[in-house]
């Protein structure tokens, strides 16, 4: 009798992933959209809203998102404990790199369901027509994240 030299899926599946893991991140994502760098200026802030509106965001992250994010925005808020899945940690820099403003603006106004991730993250429709307290809302997101330093 002639044995298979086939493997069984769960080997194959196991040594394709180790094989991706091993990978230098230089080769792991060669031909997929790489996470595109959110980098903030004083010109683009200025442009799209202002200090009151900057304001209003700051407020509102404290009413509606310090419950479940935290204050410092680590996912780590009094209701964190009882989420499952827990909240985004958004001081996270894995996070940072996987997001962008509109994705950001999206889940604030519709909710963890309208990107696929989480319904308990509620939706904020009553900001669709602040689109400028939204911007705002997104830059102070993006600030909690830390920066990678320049080379």
């Amino acid at each position: 009798m002639r044995r298979s030299l086939m493997m069984p899926a769960s080997i194959t599946l196991f040594l394709t992933l180790l094989l991706v893991i091993s990978l230098p991140p230089s080769l792991s994502l060669r031909g997929y959209a790489q996470p595109t760098e959110l980098v903030v200026t004083r010109s683009e802030e200025q442009r799209e809203f202002g200090e009151e509106e900057a304001e209003q965001a700051k407020q509102l992250f404290r009413e509606r998102c310090v419950r479940c994010h935290g204050i410092q925005g680590n996912g780590r808020g009094e209701m964190a404990s009882h989420l499952s899945p827990r909240p985004t940690d958004l001081t996270s820099s894995f996070w940072f790199q996987s997001t962008n403003r509109k994705r950001i603006k999206r889940v604030i106004i519709g909710g963890g369901g309208a990107i696929g991730k989480s319904i308990l993250m509620p939706a904020n429709p009553d900001l669709r027509s602040k689109p400028k307290v939204v911007a705002a809302l997104v830059e102070y997101i993006i600030k909690l994240a830390p920066r990678p330093t320049p080379k």
